[in-house]
């Protein structure tokens, strides 16, 4: 927003970017133009005000996200370690699995889980000979 002085007079214009191009509008002279000036120093200045709220908020919300970054960090590396700790190894960077092998489980195939009602010595068995549910 600005004064201009043509001819002695001060008129009062408003510029804005239209498509790249700045256009000035013409608003008026005397009286009116400065009650206009000052109302649009007033928005202005909300504006500004505005903006800087936003910015605040803006930084108090990346002190919290850095909080919980660090927690999840945290969490992830417990989760990790019980989980490792348990027997289990995560596949290809997704989905943990049970390792196969010398788990500790006699008679029990590791790749099939025993199903509901199902004892893990019945499951053993099955597996071993070959029975219906044996991979």
């Amino acid at each position: 927003m600005s004064w201009e002085t043509r001819a002695g007079r001060r008129y009062y214009y408003r510029a804005e970017k239209v498509a790249g191009r700045v256009v000035k509008e013409y608003i008026g002279a005397g009286e009116v133009a400065d009650a206009i000036a000052s109302l649009d120093a007033l928005d202005r200045q909300a504006a500004a005000l505005q903006a800087q709220e936003q910015r605040q908020a803006r930084v108090r919300l990346d002190d919290v996200d850095a909080a919980v970054e660090g927690f999840c960090r945290t969490v992830d590396a417990a989760v990790r370690a019980a989980l490792t700790q348990a027997g289990y190894h995560q596949h290809d960077r997704g989905l943990w699995r049970k390792r196969r092998g010398n788990d500790g489980n006699k008679g029990h195939d590791a790749r099939r889980p025993a199903a509901c009602g199902e004892d893990k010595a019945s499951s053993g068995s099955e597996a071993q000979g070959g029975g219906h549910g044996a991979f």
